[in-house]
């Protein structure tokens, strides 16, 4: 794949003008923009690589630009949202896209913006690494931030990715702020996993749940950047990736279909494992320590355990084949994974292990037919 694929370049979404797959909510935020009443804070959720954060900081860019849309008269208001972008523009052709020349792009791009805060991951001072989660210190800088009157526009802006990521304290500190919020503030929450939030930060949010991207629009993006991906690997893409820009370009930077070719051509012969191959996939996937190859390496299973208990569930009517054993290896496999990455796990052993249960059940069912 590396011969096909040309090194491309994918903009950070602080840096990335364009978003595609996603009109619908900006349509949604928009309308109640126009309104002259929007909600202060709004949680913006969807699978990961979708363009959540992406989408925030388009309309952090658009907010601060548009200060003059803050009218007195809402009905005025909404009809400038739709009307100020283009002469003849109707509903459907709004964007709230800013080129990367306009004044407020470069300045939110460069955190320069008097008027935007962005809150992520900060480095540890110690060890100059950059920290696993978002510690209260970075969010008690939110209130002072909000109480200043804005400089430059009629709002000031704060953009938390990932609010996931928060730790408890740091969650608390900002639910204060969500629930007494300054007036002209706007606060934006991008979230992987909402449900991992507390009830009273979710409930103090409007709530915009972003789709998986179109097959048409994915594909045509991923042509876009990678241009020589010839039609087979697509299609591995869109399967794996379902829906997921960030997933299909993860794949595509870190071998990932490599990975998927001899992780497939292993699935194909349980019954007869080969335990070479399978050393050789475990070193290659746990190489230098390689996060992203071991991440792409349980997207892949989790695919084809998904697939694969379907199937099983069509043989099983057929033969009658208990499938439960299928179900609750799938089961046990997610724990394995998800262990590995809470109490750090050997992940060379667990590749192995993974590939053993699976064996062992493929097997069990082979016995069972014949």
């Amino acid at each position: 794949m590396a011969e096909a694929l040309e090194l491309f370049c994918v903009p950070t979404p602080r840096l990335n003008p364009d978003l595609k797959g996603q009109a619908e909510a900006e349509r949604e935020f928009l309308q109640e923009f126009g309104t002259g009443q929007m909600h202060h804070a709004w949680l913006i959720s969807g699978p990961r690589g979708v363009g959540k954060a992406t989408f925030a900081y388009r309309v952090a860019r658009y907010v601060l630009a548009h200060k003059s849309l803050i009218q007195e008269d809402p009905a005025q208001t909404l009809d400038f949202v739709y009307n100020s972008h283009t002469e003849n523009s109707d509903a459907s052709d709004v964007t709230m896209c800013l080129e990367h020349q306009h004044p407020v792009f470069r300045r939110v791009a460069s955190g320069t913006h008097a008027d935007f805060l962005s809150i992520e991951r900060g480095v540890d001072e110690k060890t100059k690494i950059v920290r696993k989660e978002i510690i209260v210190e970075d969010v008690r800088a939110i209130r002072s931030f909000l109480n200043k009157t804005p400089v430059e526009a009629g709002w000031r802006v704060v953009l938390i990715d990932a609010a996931d990521e928060m730790t408890t304290s740091a969650e608390n500190a900002l639910l204060k702020v969500l629930e007494e919020p300054p007036r002209r503030a706007l606060l934006l929450l991008v979230s992987h996993n909402p449900n991992s939030l507390l009830a009273t930060s979710r409930s103090r949010c409007r709530q915009l749940c972003l789709k998986p991207l179109d097959t048409s629009i994915l594909t045509t993006i991923i042509r876009g950047y990678a241009p020589k991906t010839n039609d087979e690997d697509l299609k591995i893409l869109l399967a794996l990736s379902n829906g997921s820009l960030g997933l299909a370009l993860r794949l595509l930077e870190h071998d990932g279909l490599e990975i998927y070719r001899s992780t497939n051509t292993l699935l194909s012969n349980l019954i007869d494992l080969n335990i070479l191959d399978l050393y050789n996939l475990s070193d290659k996937i746990t190489k230098d320590n390689n996060h992203d190859s071991f991440l792409i390496f349980r997207l892949i299973l989790n695919y084809w355990l998904t697939e694969t208990v379907k199937s099983k569930a069509v043989l099983g009517a057929r033969y009658e084949l208990d499938i439960t054993k299928w179900i609750d290896t799938r089961e046990e496999v997610n724990n394995l994974f998800n262990k590995a990455e809470s109490v750090n796990l050997d992940p060379k052993q667990v590749v192995l292990n993974v590939f053993f249960a699976i064996a062992a059940v493929e097997q069990d069912d082979f016995r069972g037919v014949q």
